[in-house]
């Protein structure tokens, strides 16, 4: 099975590594890293793309069955579709505009709780940084 997992990892929490860890023994992850354009409106960008890249691809390489790829729309879609994948994956973190884009494609829905108790938006909204 292809799963596809949307992160934005500007804050890295050790839920989203229990996450990977998770998904990687359920079949293989695409995991779809949200690009600036597509935090745009959405989320402040902290870290710029290629350093959440980066941190992504080490923890997947270390973890194994997962390939990081950019996505450049909070709307998952265009991504599933080319990478061939049959189910997505989520936290806590799902919005009702990424539910409905989701819901048409008719994938395997793998919601999750990893006992998190420190989230990333949280975090974000606590901290209020500035750019």
């Amino acid at each position: 099975m292809r799963i596809y997992f949307p992160l934005t990892c500007n804050i890295l929490t050790k839920g989203h590594i229990r996450a990977l860890e998770i998904l990687s023994k359920l079949g293989f992850i695409k995991a779809g890293l949200l690009t600036a354009k597509a935090l745009k409106g959405y989320k402040k960008e902290l870290m710029p793309y290629e350093d959440r890249e980066y941190i992504l691809k080490t923890i997947a390489k270390a973890i194994g069955n997962i390939k990081v790829v950019p996505q450049d729309s909070l709307d998952p879609t265009e991504n599933i579709k080319l990478h061939k994948c049959s189910a997505i994956a989520s936290g806590d973190g799902w919005h009702k505009k990424e539910l409905k884009a989701i819901k048409k494609l008719k994938l395997k829905i793998i919601n999750f709780n990893t006992g998190d108790t420190l989230h990333s938006s949280d975090i974000n909204d606590r901290t209020k940084f500035k750019r």
